[in-house]
């Protein structure tokens, strides 16, 4: 049982929900596409939206004269559903036979061929300043903005053949774009590339304050590219590195770099060499170290980052 938003009292009953009334029954209305179940719980949240709790048929949420129905095919962790709970951010709470699911007030939006994507599978993806998302798909490179999709250049959004697998942005705004073939930047709707530098599987791009770029590419080493377009690169192996690094973020505090490594372990870079690094004997966790930005200054650069293991 619960309270309907006029202190009215709601009971699941045959199959559907009833008010009372003034010591009278009268069913609930329920849109008609809604089929008979058997209530197990009620619950009317802070916005006064009735969710229903059922044996054999998920989670009912009716809000703004509609129904909408979670089943485990929708990501539900159980079809037959008990309790309810509301936290103070106004996630609703939801215990099923089979696990506990949170409901937000949060829309989700789909990308993928069908809704204009190059191909489905996104290897990377860039929140630009602009408020604006690039998307490196293995068909070539996406632009989402104001809920349209559009396709770098003019046909699928390969560069010069290639489809992009890694993107950045730097504090100049510029699009950075790495293929198996090429590095550069995006500039008037054009690819520029980067003379000297022949791309690669590259797994991590970051700048620091004076402006250059660092780049982990797995098979050719770590990279500095300057303003000027000096290159400069270093060998995993003359870095003394157990292999190549999988994560890269700029130590915008101290300088220098953190590495995060394929096969495990954490490395400290400043001038030019491995000055520190950080494995199981030291407390750090097993497995590979991966990048994560967790808060972005206006200029775009990650205020908070972290390498996660």
């Amino acid at each position: 049982m619960t309270e309907d938003s006029d202190g009215a009292l709601l009971v699941g009953w045959k199959g559907r929900i009833y008010k009372f009334v003034d010591g009278k029954t009268k069913l609930f209305p329920l849109p008609a596409t809604l089929h008979e179940f058997d209530a197990q719980s009620l619950f009317k949240d802070r916005d006064g939206n009735l969710w229903i709790g059922t044996k054999d048929l998920g989670l009912i949420h009716v809000h703004q004269d509609r129904a909408d129905v979670y089943t485990s095919p929708d990501g539900l962790s159980g079809d037959w559903t008990f309790s309810f709970f509301e936290d103070h951010e106004g996630s609703v709470w939801v215990t099923t036979i089979a696990g506990l699911d949170r409901f937000r007030d949060l829309a989700v939006a789909t990308l993928s061929s069908k809704q204009g994507l190059s191909h489905s599978v996104v290897g990377s993806v860039l929140a630009a300043k602009d408020g604006s998302v690039w998307l490196g798909t293995i068909g070539g490179l996406n632009h989402w903005l104001n809920g349209e999709v559009s396709h770098f250049g003019k046909g699928d959004g390969k560069i010069n053949g290639y489809a992009p697998h890694s993107l950045f942005q730097d504090s100049r705004g510029r699009i950075w774009v790495s293929t198996f073939h090429q590095f550069g930047y995006l500039e008037n709707q054009a690819f520029v590339p980067i003379n000297g530098f022949s791309g690669g599987n590259v797994h991590g791009i970051g700048e620091d304050s004076a402006g250059n770029l660092w780049i982990a590419n797995k098979e050719l080493g770590l990279f500095r590219l300057s303003q000027r377009r000096e290159i400069q690169r270093f060998l995993w192996d003359d870095l003394k590195s157990r292999d190549y690094a999988e994560a890269l973020v700029v130590d915008s505090r101290q300088g220098g770099l953190w590495l995060g490594f394929a096969k495990g372990g954490v490395a400290y870079f400043a001038d030019g060499k491995i000055r520190r690094i950080y494995t199981t004997t030291d407390g750090l966790g097993e497995g590979s170290a991966t990048y994560e930005s967790t808060r972005t200054e206006h200029s775009g650069r990650p205020r908070e980052a972290a390498l996660v293991v």
